[in-house]
């Protein structure tokens, strides 16, 4: 019984010690921990430290992540003269080997002036406790850094090209789904438009576009052109008679600066001419509406009577 007992608190002795071993405590102080250690080959004064780095609040939000980039921190480990100057991550990094997973607890106040050189940000509590988690993923002397460096952004160029290729096919499938969407939609808005008319005894004109206008007052002299400068008098209402908006309204003729049923009409008014143009939800807001106040909603047919105060080049 004695030997057991005797091998037993042997044992636990070698696993204290062994969790002392992973604890250190920098020059200034700063108590971190030895996760998992790497090759003992501490690093040396010029050498280049390659780290993922996690900075971590008390509630495990996370204030930096390099992993999820193909930018990993390269840190230069700077000649011993600025041991005086350093704090906190900075001294731990002097103390690391590749293959290191290391673990440093600060108040916020010291990570934001140490790491950020600022004050800690409003909301956060100063005496809260953040978490740094590194792991050294190699050490690099400058020729080392530079191979580095190379491959890494060749690495994210091709990457970026494969995405940007991605964005584009995804761009045109979506492209070519809106563009069937509202060519069914735009048959359905001019069916229920040419109704409302026949239900008003209304006879209007169209154009190319679908737009159905009643002319109201016939202006004089000629048409805008692309990119001029265009001014509008407007009163917008839905087809059930409900008001969403009016005002004056400034914008460059097919430039996009208003809905294409606003270029479309506009480019066949003279100054003075005033229309009431029924637009359909294609040429508006479309499948998605306008959220907001006053709200527009999706697939909505829009009624304005415009009237063409002035125009003139850009």
């Amino acid at each position: 019984m004695k030997t057991r007992v005797a091998i037993y608190i042997t044992v636990l002795s070698i696993i204290a010690w062994s969790c002392n071993q992973n604890k250190k405590k920098t020059p200034f102080g700063y108590d971190f921990t030895v996760v998992k250690a790497g090759d003992g080959k501490t690093v040396k004064p010029g050498e280049i430290i390659i780290v993922d780095m996690v900075i971590l609040d008390q509630n495990d939000s996370a204030w930096y992540d390099n992993r999820p980039t193909d930018y990993p921190e390269m840190v230069k480990i700077a000649d011993p003269s600025r041991m005086e100057t350093e704090r906190g991550i900075s001294e731990v990094f002097r103390m690391v080997s590749k293959g290191d997973s290391v673990e440093l607890k600060m108040r916020a106040k010291d990570v934001f002036l140490f790491m950020w050189r600022m004050d800690t940000p409003e909301g956060v509590d100063p005496e809260s406790q953040f978490t740094y988690r590194i792991i050294c993923r190699d050490l690099l002397d400058d020729a080392g850094a530079v191979r580095f460096t190379q491959q890494r952004d060749s690495i994210h160029a091709e990457k970026e090209k494969v995405r940007l290729a991605r964005e584009a096919e995804e761009a045109k499938v979506e492209a070519a789904e809106l563009e069937e969407y509202n060519k069914g939609q735009l048959g359905r808005d001019t069916v229920i438009i040419d109704n409302f008319l026949k239900g008003k005894n209304v006879k209007a004109m169209t154009l190319p576009s679908g737009i159905r206008y009643i002319l109201k007052t016939k202006g004089e002299g000629k048409t805008p052109s692309d990119g001029d400068f265009v001014g509008v008098r407007y009163h917008g209402e839905f087809l059930d008679g409900t008001e969403f908006g009016s005002g004056d309204v400034v914008f460059s003729l097919n430039k996009h600066d208003v809905i294409p049923g606003w270029d479309k009409v506009a480019a066949t008014m003279q100054k003075g001419t005033v229309v009431t143009a029924f637009i359909p939800s294609t040429l508006a807001y479309g499948r998605d509406g306008r959220p907001g106040h006053p709200g527009i909603p999706p697939d909505a047919i829009l009624v304005y009577e415009m009237e063409l105060l002035n125009f003139k080049k850009q």
